[in-house]
């Protein structure tokens, strides 16, 4: 025989699946809003924060050759 499933548990998951949801829909919501709002901005200014990281992470890519 078969343990009855907890209703309780059951409702938790689905809130926990509607919280994960609800983060990473408004998470892609805030990436669309910026992309929109700061268009504007220089791109040069985003590249060279991304070269940055790039240096950072791998510290011989683009100083010394």
């Amino acid at each position: 025989m078969r343990p009855r499933e907890n209703p309780l548990h059951h409702h938790e998951s689905l809130a926990h699946q509607l919280l994960w949801i609800l983060l990473i829909g408004g998470g892609a919501l805030l990436v669309v809003w910026f992309s929109i709002h700061f268009r504007h901005l220089d791109r040069i200014w985003t590249d060279n924060i991304l070269i940055r990281l790039i240096e950072q992470a791998h510290p011989n890519v683009g100083g010394a050759k």
